[in-house]
């Protein structure tokens, strides 16, 4: 379909849904994400600062667990792995604590958009499926 185009596909509500599928709801999610992960991490890079420690843990010995949670590179610039100093201070820091709740939140929104859009991919399935049969 790349290198043809849509116009290949004659059903014209499964084009549609194609198209709107790439044009909107893949562009919406990554605009989103994008816009996501950067006010993340300048939240976090700041909020942190006053908690991190000097001291950080070898790449090798960071769980390999944390690795599905984002790349590397991004967790080790947010500081995990690093010591966290003035645990007790950060614990009762309730503009730190509000900041994960928000984080939290559009987390769970961002997951929900990508539920709705596999569903959406999944409804499309069945309608290539169907095409195809008749």
């Amino acid at each position: 379909m790349q290198s043809k185009g849509v116009e290949i596909i004659l059903n014209d509500t499964l084009r549609n849904e194609i198209n709107d599928l790439h044009e909107d709801h893949y562009q919406y999610i990554l605009t989103l994400e994008k816009e996501r992960i950067h006010y993340n991490l300048s939240l976090l890079e700041n909020a942190m600062k006053p908690y991190r420690g000097i001291h950080s843990l070898p790449v090798d010995a960071l769980p390999k667990s944390i690795e599905v949670k984002g790349s590397l590179k991004t967790l080790i610039s947010l500081g995990i792995g690093s010591d966290i100093r003035n645990y007790d201070r950060m614990r009762k820091d309730e503009d730190f604590k509000s900041m994960i709740k928000n984080i939290e939140f559009w987390s769970s929104a961002v997951l929900l958009l990508h539920t709705s859009v596999k569903n959406y991919i999944d409804h499309l399935i069945i309608l290539i499926e169907q095409d195809l049969e008749d």
